[in-house]
């Protein structure tokens, strides 16, 4: 296997300090997983007061520069992208691939690529240790306590979703679920943070999914997604 290197910028209307570059070199290690060698550098925080990147969650310390390995399930991951990759020549993209030391070039499946080097990004800070995992909890509020029932945690290293509930099932989810499960949750934080603040504890009783520690979903019954579906088997809504 080639070495390729993955060269990535954040969407131009993600503003300081949230911005970053992303420079990953991929390459096949000796016991046949994905050597990871990467820079994630935060852009144009020079004009920003300490006290303001400090109140986004943030410090003056956030580069993440690391080398290590990923399961093989990222090398079987990173061969079906690069397997049917085809590039073009526009150069006002925000993600350039590069084999050896080749000029970068852009991808025409620009989507499926920018998608990949996120979740590798995040896999890598979770094999770090400098990161979480994403987590989903399912609780009812009863003033301020909140009482958990299940939770869903996406592994990003083992490209796996678990869901387990309090009284001891468990399940995992792979592939387009985990992929989908996902994408679902952004699109859904989305929509509910168009009408309220999702920070904010809210001011009725009641069940919520509690993503992150931080940010507070209405629990709704019409939502479907074979997670989803697994755990409402196993928690009686009341």
């Amino acid at each position: 296997m080639e070495k390729t290197i993955i060269y990535y910028q954040t969407a131009a209307d993600i503003p300081p300090p949230h911005c970053f570059s992303v420079k990953a070199e991929l390459q096949l290690n000796s016991d046949n997983w994905l050597h990871i060698d990467i820079e994630q550098i935060f852009t144009d925080r020079e004009e920003i007061p300490k006290e303001e990147i400090e109140a986004e969650g943030f410090t003056l310390n956030d580069d993440f520069i690391w080398k290590g390995n990923l399961p093989k399930i990222w090398l079987k991951e990173f061969e079906h992208h690069a397997s049917r990759v085809v590039f073009h020549d526009f150069a006002d993209s925000r993600i350039h691939l590069a084999k050896n030391e080749g000029s970068p070039k852009c991808p025409l499946q620009m989507t499926d690529w920018i998608r990949f080097t996120e979740e590798l990004v995040q896999a890598c800070l979770e094999e770090a240790e400098k990161e979480d995992s994403m987590e989903l909890v399912l609780g009812r509020l009863e003033k301020n306590n909140f009482y958990e029932s299940a939770r869903v945690t996406w592994i990003f290293p083992q490209r796996m979703a678990l869901a387990e509930t309090l009284e001891g099932d468990s399940a995992d989810f792979k592939g387009e679920e985990w992929t989908d499960s996902q994408i679902e949750i952004q699109n859904w934080v989305e929509v509910e943070a168009a009408g309220q603040d999702l920070y904010q504890l809210p001011k009725n009783k009641g069940w919520f999914w509690l993503l992150n520690g931080e940010i507070w979903l209405p629990f709704r019954k019409t939502r479907q997604g074979i997670i989803w579906d697994w755990i409402l088997k196993r928690v009686e809504i009341k």
